[in-house]
């Protein structure tokens, strides 16, 4: 799907509206081919392992990001409301975090 759409993109550059189009799908195949190859590299393994504190914002905020990528149309009002400074929780991968 990457390969395709890559060269999709390169065939329909004239057109903005479908390289615009494109460029979405992409990064929804880039999110789910990073999703799967989390989920393949804990699966069998402690959560913990490895794992990193973060705030709960952040990482809620990241999560909220990669749910965009997916519905590039939708708007989302967010309103953080709790102590400050937000606790932090387990993640799987330190590399997998976003600040």
């Amino acid at each position: 799907m990457t390969y395709i759409t890559h060269e999709l993109q390169r065939e329909y550059a004239n057109d903005p509206e479908l390289a615009e189009n494109l460029k979405i799908l992409r990064d929804q195949v880039s999110n789910c081919k990073q999703m799967r190859s989390n989920m393949l590299s804990s699966s069998g393994s402690d959560r913990a392992e490895g794992g990193a504190g973060l705030p709960v914002e952040v990482y809620l905020s990241g999560l909220l990001d990669k749910w965009q990528l997916l519905r590039p149309g939708t708007r989302v009002a967010v309103h953080w409301n709790g102590p400050q400074p937000a606790p932090s929780m387990m993640t799987e991968k330190p590399s997998a975090r976003r600040s």
